[in-house]
């Protein structure tokens, strides 16, 4: 008898579910955000709206080359929203030419510095970090370019508009984690979607059960796919046992109860149990290619699978909850605010006026602002798109279900403690202690924390409660309603 028998005949006990009741950088230019666009062909398209900010539309006769700088971190969909937006702006607008450039993700950021160090006018439009801020390499887009009272007027997350009195970045919207599965493989393992897993130890014992292997014992479908981006997972460890993520303590993440936690849980899944492998592809090509049952991520996978795996069967459902969550632990945390557009403050002024008329028109029309806010599962940072009925969808509100207490907007030691986090995971796999891969992550941490003294770092308390705020989850998360969610 194989393995994965082994296991689907072993998983008698588990307790009954109820029955289902219900950036970018613009060169001279922009740099952008990650999220796909297409719609779920379930729900009625919204109306485009084009901006009726003034001014988004440039005097007779003007003209500017502009570069937008975006990356390739997730896929090809972002895009596809960023062209869109720029080819019914240089409709309005012919004498502005925009070219679309693409980096790796890791580049991005060296690049961009690089550039605004040099003092080099090529990207006009790109996603900043908090330094440049702080270090007056932005134009801020406040009072010349937007108007005051447009921007308190539209967009919500109004903290994170502000640093020093200026505007300098205006995020599309919050990112979301949550959990898919595959229900093709779900189906073949005999489960339906009442089976979903609520805590990290039940998504365990029902990946141990999907997980299928060659007969060398490696594993050819796993059932949660984790391996590449582990430290997604781990971001929701800390919070739910009480620990405070997003902070500019970020370094003291390393020591808390949730990571050892996390790190525990690492070498149960991928060394004890192998329900997924480091020889497995990632999960942006095991999911939707029926080679993992489960993955955790950001919601912007919503707007991946359905565009690009028209024929891929999915569900998802809230990030699971620990089993011995206290009192004080979130549910759920935002990934992040998604990255924005900023201009460069050493473009000339034409390439400036131009960059900013763009910015305007993009954040002034609902088209461009709901489909990257709707497809990337994210809280739209632009209100009206809050109330577009596919924002109001089953399979989008799952994620808003958990809706952190806070979420983070700046601070450089993020992208290196995800770095790190990476490295300390990658350790563990190759016999490293857990408490040596603790001690190696805060002595690297603490370099990144002084290097970093002084800049900008911006916490926020989100604007947007869903509607069923977390009765909901909590009402699900107990068993007192069935199961909720698509």
């Amino acid at each position: 008898m194989s393995r994965s028998q082994d296991r689907k005949d072993g998983l008698l006990n588990r307790r009954d579910l109820l029955k289902l009741g219900g950036g970018a950088a613009v060169g001279a230019a922009v740099l952008g955000a990650c999220a796909p666009m297409a719609t779920p062909e379930e729900e009625p398209a919204a109306p485009a709206v084009m901006s009726d900010h003034p001014a988004a539309l440039l005097p007779s006769g003007f003209s500017a080359e502009l570069e937008w700088w975006t990356h390739t971190d997730h896929d090809t969909t972002v895009g596809n929203v960023i062209r869109a937006g720029i080819d019914r702006f240089r409709e309005a607008n012919p004498g502005v030419s925009v070219e679309l450039r693409v980096f790796p993700n890791r580049e991005m950021n060296d690049k961009n510095r690089t550039a605004l160090l040099g003092r080099q006018g090529q990207q006009t439009i790109f996603s900043p970090l908090p330094s440049y801020m702080r270090d007056g390499l932005l134009e801020p887009l406040s009072d010349k370019y937007f108007e005051a009272d447009w921007l308190k007027e539209t967009f919500g997350f109004q903290e994170a508009l502000y640093w020093e009195g200026d505007t300098y970045i205006i995020p599309p919207g919050s990112l979301m984690t949550g959990a898919f599965y595959n229900k093709t493989l779900w189906q073949e393992g005999g489960l339906t979607d009442e089976d979903v897993p609520r805590t990290w130890d039940e998504m365990l014992e029902i990946a141990k059960m999907l997980t299928q292997y060659d007969d060398n014992g490696d594993v050819v479908t796993a059932g949660l796919s984790m391996h590449a981006e582990a430290f997604r997972i781990a971001r929701d460890w800390p919070g739910q046992h009480g620990g405070y993520h997003y902070s500019r303590e970020l370094g003291r993440v390393f020591d808390s109860t949730g990571w050892r936690k996390f790190m525990e849980f690492y070498i149960r899944a991928i060394v004890e149990e192998k329900v997924d492998s480091p020889k497995m592809p990632p999960y942006l090509e095991a999911f939707p290619t029926n080679r993992a049952a489960m993955t955790v991520n950001k919601g912007w996978l919503v707007g991946t699978f359905t565009n690009q795996f028209p024929d891929l069967e999915f569900g998802v459902f809230p990030t699971p909850l620990a089993a011995d969550r206290p009192d004080d632990g979130w549910w759920g945390i935002a990934d992040d605010l998604g990255f924005g557009y900023t201009v460069n403050q050493f473009a000339d002024d034409d390439e400036k006026e131009a960059a900013n008329a763009l910015l305007r028109y993009l954040y002034g029309d609902d088209e461009f602002m709901g489909r990257w806010a709707v497809n990337s599962a994210a809280v739209p940072s632009k209100l009206a798109v809050r109330e577009w009925p596919e924002f109001q969808a089953p399979r989008i509100q799952t994620f808003m279900l958990t809706a952190p207490y806070r979420a983070p907007f700046g601070g450089e030691e993020f992208p290196r403690q995800r770095e790190i986090a990476k490295t300390a995971l990658e350790s563990l796999l190759q016999g490293t202690s857990i408490d040596d891969a603790i001690a190696a992550s805060q002595a690297e941490m603490a370099v990144v924390m002084e290097q970093n003294a002084g800049t900008p770092f911006i916490v926020f308390e989100p604007d947007y409660k869903p509607p069923a705020d977390l009765s909901v989850l909590q009402a699900w998360s107990s068993g007192e309603i069935a199961y909720p969610f698509s």
